[in-house]
């Protein structure tokens, strides 16, 4: 019914390369955890704006359908974030930098 996106398959293939790079199993881990969070933010993006849309266009029951889903979306991106920062950014930070092979995905971002 509905074709491949783009954007998550872009974020897939980037993960990829970072967990092939990893020299650690930390740091792959965190580079996991990167990337189902780019996953989460996209689709968060993307069920808001369907929500918003959805309301303006004056479909309830659609909007409130994409608004517990949006919910649902939050949630897990708040876990992913709970994760990262109790044990695997935590563990990766601690790693020496000529073990890691990759940089983790916080200070991928954070070069950028």
């Amino acid at each position: 019914m509905f074709g491949t996106c783009d954007a998550i398959e872009g974020i897939l293939k980037e993960a990829e390369e970072l967990m092939k790079e990893a020299k650690t199993d930390t740091v792959r881990d965190a580079a996991m955890v990167g990337a189902a969070q780019a996953v989460e933010h996209y689709e968060i993006f993307r069920y808001g704006t369907l929500m918003a849309w959805a309301s303006k266009l004056g479909m309830d029951d659609a909007a409130d359908l994409l608004g517990e889903t949006l919910a649902e979306e939050k949630a897990t991106d708040k876990a992913l974030s709970e994760l990262a920062e109790s044990e695997i950014n935590v563990e990766a930070d601690d790693l020496p930098e000529k073990h890691e092979g990759a940089m983790t995905a916080k200070k991928r971002a954070a070069s950028k």
